[in-house]
């Protein structure tokens, strides 16, 4: 079906309930004038939707004198039948404006496993324990799903998104450093300049758009240069591509939050302290075409406060 065709059926739909709620009114007041005052509408409207109604179902539902209007058997069993569609659709839309705007409910939240490990669930621990009325169903996946498909409330991801017909609010950049273990650089020294980088091993991650080209950037001069890099081990996993690194097959380009343990420890060194690796940044991606829960509004602005200062 198509989007035209779904929405000529919805507002079909719409004009349906529309009639049943003016025929309603009509039994309830007896008289098109008074319900075309209370509606709002004119009388012509108020008789045109409920012959509409008649025709559709081929019923005759009320009996029209110069004085009075009164439902026949069958406009009786209808108007029963009517008030309880309208009662539960009332309910429906109550329950609907009250769960957009309830801070707490069940959030559903997918991120790349070694962002979710490392950063992403710290920070979701902090937002339940300040928010006592939020439940987060938490999934740490590698596979960029579709949010709709995948019936999340937002994917957390790294990098600009391609897909236009989903929102995406920038939360923090990802700034990446050159990195590779003390064995590594024991073995095959340690790169002086950008262009040193095409002689050694690159543990390269596949996922990039142009995996074997870095961008590098002096920091003071403001320099660009592009290297061709290879190796021997590409991976499409960033925390297998990390422990290939630490185990000494070669130097890596990674974001800083990921390695930033493994400098601290000696695990890894940095490299090239003058030059800066193109960075990426993190998104939130969420459904287009409607405005955001009040629960993920919140949880959104939470992590744009927070995840800059921890990134």
């Amino acid at each position: 079906m198509t989007s035209e065709s779904k929405a000529l059926r919805s507002a079909v739909a719409h004009d349906r309930l529309t009639a049943m709620a003016i025929f309603a009114r009509v039994v309830e007041t007896s008289s098109f004038s008074r319900t075309a005052r209370d509606l709002g509408i004119s009388q012509p409207t108020a008789s045109k939707q409920v012959a509409a109604l008649e025709a559709r179902y081929g019923l005759r539902l009320l009996e029209r004198t110069t004085r009075h209007v009164r439902p026949t058997e069958e406009g009786r069993a209808f108007y029963l039948h009517t008030k309880a569609l309208l009662s539960q659709f009332e309910e429906l839309e109550t329950s609907a404006w009250r769960n957009s705007r309830a801070p707490g409910g069940k959030l559903r939240i997918s991120c790349p496993p070694a962002l979710g490990r490392m950063v992403i669930a710290q920070l979701v621990f902090d937002y339940l324990a300040a928010n006592g009325e939020v439940s987060i169903d938490l999934d740490l996946s590698s596979r960029y799903s579709d949010p709709i498909e995948a019936g999340v409330d937002l994917a957390i991801r790294i990098g600009a998104q391609a897909d236009s017909s989903h929102r995406a609010r920038l939360l923090a950049p990802s700034p990446r450093v050159l990195v590779a273990s003390p064995a590594y650089l024991a073995r095959h020294g340690e790169p002086r300049g950008p262009a040193d980088l095409a002689a050694h091993d690159v543990v390269v991650y596949s996922y990039l758009p142009s995996p074997d080209l870095i961008k590098l950037k002096h920091k003071k001069k403001r320099d660009v240069v592009h290297v061709r890099v290879s190796g021997q081990l590409r991976v499409n996993n960033s925390e297998v591509l990390m422990s290939a690194v630490v185990a000494g097959l070669g130097v890596a380009c990674l974001p800083d939050w990921s390695v930033r343990a493994a400098l601290a420890t000696g695990a890894l060194r940095r490299l090239l302290v003058s030059w800066e690796p193109e960075g990426t940044a993190i998104y939130a991606v969420y459904p287009g075409g409607r405005r955001p829960s009040v629960r993920v509004r919140r949880f959104l602005d939470f992590l744009v406060d927070r995840l800059g200062l921890t990134v």
